[in-house]
């Protein structure tokens, strides 16, 4: 428990649950008083008022547990002044809406004044403002996911001022993290001349660079999708795989962990757990067949350019075996990469367009 602001007429408490309690007992009584003043709440503050001024006063919070009632204590001294002299009134409805490292305040005054004092603290900082104005006062320069009070007094002239109103609370919010480097590096559907790698983007970003690489070969591959096939690999090679978001021009991330593997022999990978998938025919000029056998269950069939970006895909139902036609036409001459995947696999065939 702790006391958060003073005035003449009035005293703020502030606390911070210790458990799952969620209503509290909250009392005062003057020093040498023998009956408390109590109050409930289901706030975590709470502000005495009506008090009177240059008092000492006893304070506590407690909630019940297992039929008893704990209490947490403190004290407090209201300051000396006049709260009902209206020549200098506290200022109301103080507001803050809080930034990364920022905060804008606004409250209402209570009379003619136009100059206000701002002290603004917590347990490792503490400042005083002076504004002439009342709304959108901006304090900046604070730290960065840190709680903060605030109150506000008016200034009526040379050392009149009014009592500090009621502290309002708020925290500042995280930092931006930028552009975050993906996460949740994997390959499947390894071959002995393919790859597809997938991840999990980190903050919504659509388009990344994918970074394959060993000693005898080094490429970076656009994708515009979380997944990437790649092509043009070694047989029976170790590779190197690090992703990067790109977040606009000239902005990406840092790399990603890298993710290291190693292609197949040659005529190993004709069957993948055991799904077999054949391409027919490779080269093909006006068409070409995809034969599936060895699953049950929905496939889907995407063709995908060099750069990972996917231009067509079809849904099958395969009961064993299932049989896709699809016309290469539209397709510009070279490599295209095939991908056959289901919930319980994915496999990647390279198919030569003439």
């Amino acid at each position: 428990m702790t006391v958060s602001s003073v005035g003449s007429d009035r005293i703020q408490l502030r606390w911070t649950p210790t458990g799952d309690e969620s209503a509290w007992i909250v009392g005062y009584k003057a020093d040498g008083d023998v009956d408390w003043t109590e109050f409930n709440t289901t706030s975590t503050t709470y502000t005495f008022t009506g008090l009177n001024a240059s008092t000492h006063y006893l304070l506590r919070v407690g909630t019940e547990c297992d039929g008893d009632t704990l209490f947490a204590n403190g004290d407090a001294t209201t300051l000396a002044g006049n709260p009902g002299d209206p020549s200098c009134p506290v200022p109301s409805d103080l507001t803050a809406t809080a930034d990364t490292d920022r905060v804008t305040l606004s409250w209402t005054p209570q009379g003619d004044e136009n100059l206000w004092q701002v002290r603004l603290y917590n347990s490792d900082f503490d400042s005083l403002y002076i504004c002439s104005a009342s709304s959108g006062v901006l304090i900046d320069d604070l730290d960065v996911d840190a709680g903060y009070d605030v109150t506000v007094r008016a200034v009526c002239g040379d050392g009149d001022t009014s009592d500090w109103s009621a502290a309002v609370f708020f925290t500042t919010g995280m930092a931006d993290p930028g552009c975050v480097a993906p996460t949740g590096i994997t390959v499947a559907a390894v071959t002995d001349s393919s790859v597809v790698a997938s991840w999990t983007p980190e903050s919504g970003e659509r388009r990344w660079q994918v970074h394959i690489y060993n000693a005898g070969f080094d490429s970076v591959y656009r994708a515009y999708s979380s997944y990437v096939a790649m092509g043009g690999l070694r047989p029976r090679s170790s590779y190197n795989i690090a992703v990067r978001a790109v977040c606009g021009d000239g902005d990406t991330s840092d790399w990603s962990a890298v993710v290291a593997f190693s292609t197949r022999n040659v005529g190993v990978d004709k069957s993948v757990d055991g799904v077999s998938v054949l391409v027919r025919p490779n080269p093909a000029i006006h068409a070409a067949q995809v034969d599936i056998s060895g699953v049950n269950g929905t496939v889907m069939l995407s063709v995908v350019d060099p750069g990972g970006r996917v231009v067509h895909t079809d849904r099958m139902e395969c009961a064993d075996t299932c049989v896709k036609t699809f016309y290469v036409d539209g397709l510009s001459r070279g490599a295209w990469f095939i991908r056959i995947a289901s919930d319980t696999f994915a496999v990647v065939r390279k198919l030569i367009v003439q």
